[in-house]
């Protein structure tokens, strides 16, 4: 069989909603409605009930004054005790929140100042640190950069003295060369400084000069009234002459005597910059006298350093070339120009 349903139908009543049920029986048409004797029975036993309770307040009697007054003190006192009790729970929970609020910001205050001041010094000591760290790496590069400049220092300055004695020689050379560039001046002192070199008792001599040298010669003589026979030897470099005899020749070299004086020279310049430089020589460099200024600067001009290589003349025989002393105050007498100059 098929079930009907209809969207009317109400769904069914759980068995913890359910109510007594009464059953329902039809009216008759001359009575009234069930609910509404069941209204009018309900409103009569609210009616009875309200009336008893009023007939119970009209017995009772009013409080006295001492009644009220008790009454009030009891609630009075009720409510102190009330208040008190809820007024030091609300005070503590204030209290507790308003503590804890000032302890936590003094306590953060002293942690932060405390902490500032432990991460400054810790910052700071690692800083330190840091910066010297950088500044041993600092250091170290500058002491290495200083030390191959000092060996470069030191390696010139070993270097120095031979340098020197290297450029006083050429100097030298250079001079001497331009003065002997249209012959030697002095040739006629190095003819008799050649001539004083033969033994005694020589005969047949000879004596030859280069073409260079040869007319400064001729008027060296002619200006000192001398008499002297020579021949010209186109071989001979200016400044250098040559005597024969019949048993001895003699050869006079001025590069010889040069290198002389400058063995004489040089040995002195390397001794005084074997311990170069210290501080007592650094402190002297501003100092004019020197070995060099000595030996070269002392030397006014080119022509007076070429005439010094050509001795003064003197009474007594000149030394040999061969033979020279090298000691200084031996070889400073100078070669005057003189009267060797070529006459107008």
């Amino acid at each position: 069989m098929t079930e009907l349903h209809q969207k009317h139908h109400l769904p069914p009543i759980p068995a913890k909603e359910a109510r007594e049920v009464k059953p329902w029986r039809l009216p008759f048409w001359t009575e009234p409605p069930a609910w509404l004797v069941e209204k009018e029975a309900a409103e009569k036993a609210a009616a009875e009930q309200s009336s008893d309770e009023g007939d119970d307040i009209a017995d009772v009697s009013l409080p006295t004054a001492e009644e009220l007054e008790n009454i009030r003190r009891d609630a009075y006192n009720a409510g102190l005790e009330q208040g008190l009790i809820e007024g030091r729970q609300q005070g503590q929970r204030e209290g507790y929140d308003a503590g804890h609020a000032e302890g936590y910001k003094a306590a953060f205050d002293q942690g932060h100042t405390e902490g500032r001041e432990e991460g400054f010094g810790a910052g700071e000591a690692d800083g330190k640190r840091k910066g010297q760290a950088d500044i041993n790496a600092v250091v170290g590069r500058l002491e290495r950069v200083v030390k191959q400049l000092q060996s470069g220092l030191i390696e010139r300055d070993q270097q120095l003295p031979e340098v020197l004695a290297a450029l006083v020689a050429g100097i030298c050379e250079r001079v001497i060369g331009t003065q002997l560039a249209d012959g030697a001046v002095n040739i006629h002192r190095f003819v008799q400084h050649a001539l004083a070199e033969l033994p005694s008792g020589e005969e047949e001599v000879k004596v030859f000069v280069g073409p260079d040298d040869a007319r400064h010669l001729q008027a060296s003589l002619e200006v000192s009234g001398q008499e002297l026979h020579y021949s010209v030897d186109d071989k001979l470099p200016a400044g250098n002459c040559r005597i024969e005899s019949e048993h001895s020749l003699v050869e006079y070299s001025s590069a010889e005597y040069l290198n002389q004086l400058l063995d004489s020279v040089l040995p002195q310049l390397m001794h005084q910059a074997a311990s170069f430089p210290d501080e007592d020589e650094q402190a002297g460099w501003q100092e004019p006298e020197s070995v060099v200024s000595a030996a070269v600067m002392d030397i006014d001009s080119p022509a007076d350093f070429a005439a010094e290589l050509v001795p003064a003349e003197s009474d007594n025989e000149a030394p040999a070339p061969d033979s020279l002393p090298i000691d200084k105050d031996e070889t400073d007498n100078v070669w005057p120009e003189g009267d060797g100059h070529e006459p107008e």
